[in-house]
């Protein structure tokens, strides 16, 4: 149950942040222990579920704004976390927050799923293999149609004891947005170093990409997270976009974390749009390079400084 609510506000009920006395998340499940041997059990769960899958870039149960998104449907699973190896299925329908009324399913729109993880191979890596389909039925006879596949992989883990640790995740997205082709990639490089020092001291660089060109070659994020990962002034998501940043992560004492980071952004295609700054030029003749961002996070207060050149 979740009671989101915004007060003294002069400005109409919005989505992100007013969603009242509903529920985010009730459902049945059948689970069976060990039916596929030691520590592989399997589960069968229906209702209303938000769950997040992979590394949260495309579904995820968002976590900073004050609503949260979820889903109606269906969820088979084999094996768990601390399984060797796991599969999980599902089919859902995106709940629409109506910030006044009992939120509902939306019924133009399936999100189907077959997410894996394997992590019996190497001590130096789990791999999610992972194939989602967005499929959207427009009503009226002028609505264009969308369904997406997204096949992808994501690779991660520390490098045995040499302090070294990886992250690697990438997305090809096929079919059709809209009436248009679908052709778009996304990826996520990552590479981390934590030093021998009590304040475990990690400094990682990493690289976000997803391409653009308008609708044909615009990445689509689905429904997952942008806050945090490209930047948390929320300016950024994960379309049309090519982001090298940096961090140096601190852990002080067990209840304390401080994060330095700094971000620089740039289009992945000049003649396609800024979305979150919805800022469009389709000539190109603006260039790339959109700005810099530099965060600074002392565990739960958040102090964000942004400059743009």
């Amino acid at each position: 149950f979740m009671d989101s609510r915004a007060f003294n506000s002069i400005v109409p009920d919005r989505i992100q942040d007013v969603d009242e006395y509903d529920y985010l998340q009730a459902y049945g499940e059948l689970y069976f222990k060990d039916l596929l041997g030691p520590g592989q059990p399997m589960s069968i769960q229906a209702g209303r579920l938000a769950v997040d899958y992979v590394d949260r870039r495309l579904r995820s149960r968002n976590g900073f704004r004050n609503t949260v998104n979820s889903f109606d449907g269906f969820r088979l699973r084999f094996g768990e976390r601390e399984s060797r190896w796991e599969l999980d299925i599902f089919a859902a329908q995106p709940v629409v927050i109506r910030p006044r009324r009992p939120d509902r399913p939306n019924e133009e729109q399936w999100f189907y799923g077959v997410v894996g993880a394997w992590r019996g191979w190497s001590p130096w890596v789990t791999l999610d293999p992972y194939y989602l389909v967005f499929d959207e039925d427009l009503r009226g006879w002028q609505a264009a149609d969308t369904e997406i596949h997204a096949l992808g992989l994501r690779a991660y883990g520390d490098i045995g004891r040499t302090g070294f640790d990886y992250d690697v995740n990438g997305t090809l997205e096929l079919g059709k947005n809209q009436g248009f082709r679908q052709d778009a990639i996304a990826t996520h490089l990552e590479l981390g170093y934590t030093f021998e020092h009590a304040w475990k001291p990690r400094l990682a660089g990493w690289f976000n990409y997803a391409s653009g060109d308008n609708l044909e070659q615009r990445f689509d994020r689905f429904f997952g997270s942008s806050h945090a990962f490209y930047g948390f002034t929320d300016y950024f998501s994960l379309d049309n976009l090519m982001q090298p940043a940096v961090e140096l992560r601190l852990h002080p004492d067990d209840d304390t974390t401080v994060s330095l980071l700094y971000r620089a952004n740039w289009l992945a295609s000049k003649r396609d749009g800024w979305v979150r700054g919805n800022r469009f030029d389709p000539t190109g003749e603006s260039g790339r390079f959109i700005g810099q961002e530099i965060d600074i996070l002392f565990k739960e207060l958040l102090i964000s400084v942004t400059s743009f050149f």
